[in-house]
């Protein structure tokens, strides 16, 4: 081992895994949104930093201007980038997180529901709020678009926006399918 190799400490933990550009939606302005940052393992090598430890992080992202953030942020916070690849051409990660349960489910492949810090649902999304009590036992507002996406279920057993179910909805009964007397 080199003199310079032995002078620089060893880190107390390093920390591998996908870190992301997070914008998240203002509760009072639905068209705004905040950008952050986002990802369980850089959120845990910035407090290991912040506490005092000597942290690394390993992972890859795009050499775009969210990577450029995310590189000044683990910088500015002390973590040692040595193990991040910036991917020529690449786009690094980013999320949305939306208050609008509607919105979401109307675009969710997959919902995780999550009450006192345990995952007590996951799947689909019209599995999810097919138990309407353990929706509300989280804490979450059961919406009247929850409530029609249960009461006329769409074919393919997605979860309808309000405007495709009510047209869906208006068709059937036009044709004498659900809702029609008789």
């Amino acid at each position: 081992m080199s003199a310079a190799a032995s002078s620089v400490p060893p880190l107390d933990l390093v920390c591998l895994g996908e870190a992301m550009v997070e914008f998240n939606q203002a509760r009072d302005e639905p068209t705004r949104y905040t950008a952050g940052f986002g990802g369980d393992t850089s959120n845990c090598a910035i407090a290991a930093a912040r506490i005092g430890a000597r942290s690394g992080y390993i992972t890859q992202i795009g050499d775009d201007v969210f990577g450029s953030q995310l590189l000044a942020l683990w910088r500015d916070e002390g973590i040692d980038t040595g193990g991040v690849r910036v991917v020529a051409g690449g786009d690094t990660g980013v999320y949305f997180v939306t208050h609008d349960a509607d919105l979401a489910l109307a675009h969710a492949d997959r919902i995780l529901l999550m009450r006192e810090g345990r995952l007590v649902a996951d799947g689909p999304p019209m599995s999810v709020i097919a138990d309407r009590d353990r929706w509300l036992a989280c804490n979450l507002r059961f919406t009247s678009l929850m409530e029609a996406n249960r009461r006329w279920p769409s074919a393919d057993g997605r979860f309808e926006s309000a405007d495709v179910l009510a047209a869906r909805v208006a068709s059937q009964e036009n044709g004498g399918g659900i809702g029609s007397a008789g």
